[in-house]
């Protein structure tokens, strides 16, 4: 295998990211009553794994930590968030 350009490479994003979906899916069928409860937890907690994995990928947790990081963070944030949208059908 090639070197990794993008987070969307590494086989941990991609589990990850499948289980953002997984848990789209099954949060789908809970009672409305969970919808800011137990659902949002699920969802934001599913989101974040992903989420992490892109952030720590673009050496932004060392260049945030440096006050000399003379080059722009890359936000695989957004870019991992706008991915789990688009394979929602909601982006």
């Amino acid at each position: 295998m090639g070197a990794i350009v993008s987070f969307q490479q590494l086989d941990a994003w991609k589990e990850a990211h499948s289980l953002v979906l997984k848990v789209y899916q099954v949060t789908q069928a809970f009672p409305r009553h969970e919808q800011f409860g137990l659902v949002s937890q699920m969802r934001r907690a599913a989101v974040s794994v992903p989420a992490n994995i892109a952030e720590d990928s673009s050496g932004a947790g060392l260049a945030r930590k440096s006050a000399f990081a003379g080059n722009p963070i890359p936000d695989n944030d957004v870019a991992q968030d706008l991915s789990c949208a688009d394979n929602l059908g909601t982006g």
